[in-house]
């Protein structure tokens, strides 16, 4: 319990504060990806799904993911064909 210096217990006036900056102003446009937030896990997942389905991510492209603005796969391709695969990895494997 805390203890104010007068006869009064503060225990049931406590609170939690925190200020929390303003968000930044939108200039341009906003992607709705912007990539993987850890790269690192996110190409151990490539691998993962590589490995159950016995292919590699390029083979296992679809004209659904999207190319990147270059007309060539890019991140958000292998991001878009991992995210449409990982239901048949459960299928095929099973939720462990």
């Amino acid at each position: 319990m805390i203890n104010d210096g007068t006869t009064r217990r503060l225990h049931n006036q406590a609170y939690v504060s925190r200020s929390f900056p303003s968000a930044p102003e939108q200039t341009g446009p906003q992607e709705k990806f912007l990539g993987p937030r850890n790269k690192t896990l996110f190409a151990l997942g490539v691998v993962l799904i590589e490995l159950s389905l016995g292919r590699s991510i390029e083979s296992l492209r679809d004209s659904e993911d999207p190319l990147g603005s270059d007309g060539s796969p890019n991140i958000h391709t292998t991001w878009h064909t991992a995210n449409r695969l990982i239901d048949v990895v459960y299928d095929e494997n099973g939720k462990r």
